[in-house]
């Protein structure tokens, strides 16, 4: 069942893209079973407690990854 995972990522993708409080930060999602990864570098540690937040309570997603970078 090759096509549920990438639904997953894909919706995952979608909900962080479509939120403002995103803008300007480039996810890059990954998805193994219903195991979301999320990578990429956030401004601070409360968008990264959002970013994996909207991918926790993404329907498809039993689990985040957080591989999200904070800058010093």
């Amino acid at each position: 069942r090759q096509s549920l995972p990438t639904r997953a990522a894909d919706a995952v993708r979608a909900r962080l893209k479509a939120d403002k409080r995103f803008a300007g930060v480039e996810f890059r999602v990954s998805c193994e079973g219903a195991v979301v990864t999320l990578r990429g570098v956030v401004p601070d540690s409360r968008a990264k407690r959002l970013a994996v937040g909207v991918a926790q309570n993404t329907v498809g997603v039993d689990d985040v990854i957080d591989e999200l970078a904070v800058p010093e």
